[in-house]
């Protein structure tokens, strides 16, 4: 078990420091990270152009001119493969381990 400092962030402003926590190793600590940043970019899907999944199934429809009841297995996974692409376009994060961390003082930690 280690403690990692966890940041998460979407768009241009970048990965920001979180929380620190204990994980029992990188792995999981950037698990968790991926998931808070996945939570921030569901919190602005639709507003200031980033696009949430029924967007970008209403476009895939439009550019392959077919109805939504006729989008068959392989075409919705195509469109959550989209979806998932341009989540990961919009997102950062990262993990530091909390002692080697020079951007964060432990005074200023938030410990879960």
């Amino acid at each position: 078990m280690a403690m990692y400092n966890i940041y998460h962030g979407v768009g241009c402003t970048g990965a920001q420091y979180d929380y620190t926590r204990d994980f029992i190793d990188e792995n999981e600590a950037l698990y968790e990270a991926y998931e808070r940043a996945i939570e921030d970019y569901k919190s602005y899907e639709g507003c200031h152009g980033i696009p949430s999944e029924e967007e970008i199934t209403e476009e895939y429809c439009e550019e392959n001119d077919i109805e939504f009841e006729d989008l068959t297995e392989d075409d919705f996974d195509d469109i959550h493969d989209l979806y998932i692409e341009e989540v990961e376009s919009w997102i950062s994060y990262k993990v530091v381990l909390a002692d080697e961390d020079t951007d964060v003082e432990p005074d200023n930690r938030d410990y879960f």
